[in-house]
């Protein structure tokens, strides 16, 4: 909502967006607490000023390496099997307009990188750190996955988030 407030000019920037969206949604002004969601909503403020709503060109970076400062616990002995799933956009795929559904749904990212492709997953336990080595190129909107490794059951995701190369 903050978002459309910007992209229709019933604001003028980010915080003015978040202030305004607290004092209708809450009663005592905090409407949008997420760290995260602020920070999307000042990038998308900084895309409407900086770039007049069109998205930069997105760089490629290398991501090296993800470390887990700790063993997440996944599985019985309290350890995992952590392995990394990089999607990116499908550069074919673009956004469908409001209401249009037409067709067949068609999943808009692929699979960029595996780490299960260079290593076997390894089976972490205890105080350790964990580090995934990547070593892998990138650029625009990514998905970056976590999953535990589970030879009996599905594979559980322990986190993901987005990241875009342009911001």
């Amino acid at each position: 909502i903050c978002c459309y407030l910007l992209h229709k000019g019933v604001v003028s920037n980010s915080q003015e967006a978040l202030d305004f969206f607290g004092k209708k949604r809450t009663l005592d002004g905090k409407g949008v607490q997420i760290p995260s969601q602020k920070r999307y909503i000042e990038y998308f403020d900084r895309l409407t000023k900086v770039y007049h709503g069109m998205l930069p060109p997105a760089p490629r970076v290398v991501l090296q390496h993800i470390l887990l400062s700790s063993v997440p616990r996944f599985d019985p002995d309290g350890g995992c099997d952590p392995f990394v799933v990089i999607e990116s956009r499908r550069e074919s795929h673009g956004h469908r307009p409001c209401g249009r559904n037409e067709g067949v749904f068609t999943n808009p990212m692929e699979i960029a990188f595996d780490s299960r492709k260079s290593a076997h997953p390894q089976h972490f336990k205890g105080n350790e750190s964990v580090l995934i080595p990547l070593c892998t190129q990138v650029a625009g909107e990514m998905r970056i996955s976590m999953y535990d490794q589970d030879d009996l059951s599905k594979d559980d995701i322990m986190f993901c988030f987005w990241i875009h190369t342009a911001f």
